[in-house]
């Protein structure tokens, strides 16, 4: 579970800290959904403050170096393949402003979880965009902004991302 207090000075700031990610991911899904950009404050803002988060719980000793590095990997390799993605279409799949999202995303959520938002975030962008396509809301050349999917899949992981996981590699065999 990803909100579980533990002692001081944990148990003000961790509801401090999930409150303020709470609000800044709020500014970023509805700047995203009325304007098609994120906002380069809000991301730096939430990355500075889950980098801080991260290292007051392993200086703590609340979490294990391996998980901060495991955190570390996730914002990486999600950042590589979504600045990949965003290359190889020369930004017409994908904003750059979900390239620089998806970085605080990764620190947030650490591996697996990050799989888990992102398939999830796809999926949903892709079930919404057929059916605005299908009930001639939207044309296949306009962009759909895909930062509130992101985030939706963010939350989404948050809460249940290890049992999701479990459930998938579970059904794959492994």
């Amino acid at each position: 579970m990803f909100f579980k207090l533990s002692h001081q000075p944990m148990t003000l700031l961790q509801p401090l800290f999930w409150l303020s990610i709470g609000m800044i991911l709020l500014v970023i899904l509805v700047t995203d959904l009325k304007k098609m950009i994120i906002p380069n404050g809000a991301v730096i803002l939430l990355t500075g403050l889950t980098l801080i988060y991260r290292m007051i719980l392993v200086v703590l000793g609340i979490m294990q170096s391996a998980d901060w590095w495991s955190s570390l990997l996730a914002t990486l390799v999600t950042g590589g393949i979504f600045l990949g993605l965003w290359l190889l279409t020369k930004g017409r799949g994908l904003g750059f402003g979900d390239v620089k999202l998806v970085i605080p995303l990764g620190l947030l959520l650490g591996w697996p979880r990050i799989l888990v938002a992102l398939q999830l975030a796809f999926l949903m962008g892709a079930v919404v965009g057929i059916m605005l396509v299908v009930l001639g809301k939207h044309s296949l050349k306009k962009p759909i902004p895909f930062g509130p999917f992101l985030i939706l899949g963010t939350v989404i992981s948050l809460v249940w991302g290890y049992g999701i996981s479990a459930w998938y590699l579970a059904l794959m065999g492994f």
